[in-house]
C-alpha cells in the first residue's frame, strides 16, 4: 500500500517501505520550526550492548554512544552536544549518511538500502568527552567499529502516524543481523596504559535496532518505547518494537509495534506500560504480546531550562513473555534490548 503524499497532510499508515516519501514535512512555517529528526541504533550481541543516536532537533545537535560490557556490567557513554555540532542526519534510506564529528569522536551510518545494508563505523578516542560508571573515569577506554547489516530477508515496519492536532511522524523500525568488528580498550595496571579487546561479531548472534525518525510534535510530548532481539528457545530470531505515545492515542489505528519472527514482520495492536516496583509489564491490546523487563543499567538524563525540559531514562535488560502468533505461542526468554521512559517540552 504506497498512498500519494499532499503537501499538508501525513499518510497515515503502516508500510514495508516508502520512509523518504513519507517523511518529507507538510509545508508550512509550524512543521518546518518544529521539525525534529534522528537516528538510533541498538546493537545488541552477546558480550556487549551499544547504543548509538544522531538528533538534529533544529535548535540543538547532539550525538552519543553508549557502551555496556554484559559480562563485567561496566558502561561507558560518549556524548557531545550544541548547537553548532558538526552533525549531520540524512534520512534518505536508499543512498545517505548520518555523520558526527567531534574533537576525539567519530560516528557515521551509511544507510543504503539500494545495497541492501545499513554500514556502521566509529572511531573514539581518548579526547571524546566521558561519562563513565562503575570504574576508574580517568582510565579513558576508546572504541572503534565497522559493522555491516544487513536488510536481504527483514521486513521493515514505516509507521506514519498523527503527533497532536497540527503535528505527524514518521518511523522506520528494523532488527537486522549484523556482522563485522568492534574493538574495545580496556584499563590497564599500568598509568596511561590500555590493552585492546578486539570481538568479531557474527550475523548468527548478533542484531542491530534501527529506529529512524522524522516528526514534528507538540511542545509537550511523552512516550515510552522498548525494542529487543535475540533467540526462541528453539533458535528461531526474535525481535520486536513497542511504542506508547501521548501525540497518539491507543485507539488510533495506527502505531509502531510490531513483533519479528525469523525476519517476517506480524503487526500489533496498542501497548500498554505499566512501571512495577522491579521493572516494567508491557502488552498489547489485542493479546498477542505480553512481557515483562527487568534493567541491568540505564543512561539517563534530567534538564530543566524553563521552556524547554527533557526529562529522559533509557534502561537496557532482559525481556521475558510470550508472543502468540499464527502458529502458536513463541516463548520470549531473555532478549536483551532497551526500554525508555521520556517527556519533554521542545
Amino acid at each position: 500500500m504506497r498512498p500519494s503524499h499532499t503537501p499538508n497532510t501525513w499518510p497515515l499508515g503502516r508500510y514495508d517501505q516508502g520512509f523518504e516519501e513519507y517523511s518529507k514535512l507538510p509545508s508550512g512555517l509550524y512543521a518546518k520550526l518544529r521539525a525534529k529528526a534522528w537516528q538510533h541504533v541498538a546493537i545488541v550481541c552477546p558480550s556487549h550492548f551499544l547504543g548509538l543516536a544522531w538528533v538534529d532537533l533544529g535548535y540543538f545537535k547532539t550525538a552519543w554512544c553508549y557502551v555496556f560490557d554484559r559480562e563485567t556490567k561496566q558502561a561507558f557513554e560518549y556524548k557531545e552536544g550544541s548547537p553548532l555540532l558538526d552533525l549531520e542526519v540524512n534520512l534518505q534510506l536508499g543512498d545517505g549518511h548520518c555523520v558526527a564529528m567531534a574533537p576525539g569522536l567519530w560516528m557515521r551510518v551509511h544507510n543504503h538500502l539500494e545495497a541492501r545494508q545499513h554500514r556502521l563505523q566509529l572511531a573514539i578516542g581518548e579526547r571524546a568527552r566521558i561519562r563513565s560508571r562503575g570504574t576508574d573515569a580517568s582510565r579513558r577506554p576508546t572504541v572503534t567499529a565497522d559493522l555491516r547489516c544487513r536488510s536481504d530477508e527483514v521486513q521493515a515496519l514505516v509507521a506514519v502516524l498523527p503527533a497532536g492536532r497540527r503535528g505527524g511522524m514518521c518511523s522506520y523500525k528494523v532488527a537486522l543481523p549484523s556482522s563485522g568488528r568492534l574493538e574495545l580498550s580496556a584499563p590497564t595496571t599500568e598509568p596511561g596504559g590500555s590493552s585492546p579487546r578486539e570481538l568479531v561479531l557474527d550475523a548468527e548472534h548478533c542484531t542491530a535496532l534501527f529506529d529512524i525518525h522524522r516528526a514534528v510534535y507538540p511542545y509537550q510530548t511523552r512516550w515510552n518505547w522498548a525494542t529487543a532481539a535475540g533467540r526462541s528457545p528453539s533458535g528461531q530470531r526474535l525481535a520486536f518494537n513497542l511504542t506508547t505515545n501521548s501525540s497518539n492515542p491507543a485507539e488510533a489505528e495506527y502505531n509502531e509495534n510490531a513483533f519479528w519472527l525469523d525476519g517476517k514482520r506480524f503487526d500489533l495492536d496498542a501497548a500498554r506500560f505499566e512501571r512495577q516496583a522491579k521493572g516494567w509489564r508491557m502488552n498489547t491490546l489485542d493479546g498477542k504480546l505480553e512481557l515483562s523487563f527487568v534493567a541491568e543499567g540505564a543512561r539517563r538524563q534530567n534538564q530543566d531550562l524553563l521552556l524547554l525540559r527533557s526529562r529522559f531514562e533509557q534502561s537496557h535488560g532482559h525481556f521475558t513473555g510470550t508472543f502468540r502468533g499464527p502458529d502458536g505461542p513463541v516463548a520470549v526468554e531473555g532478549l536483551y534490548g532497551m526500554l525508555e521512559d521520556h517527556a519533554s517540552r521542545w
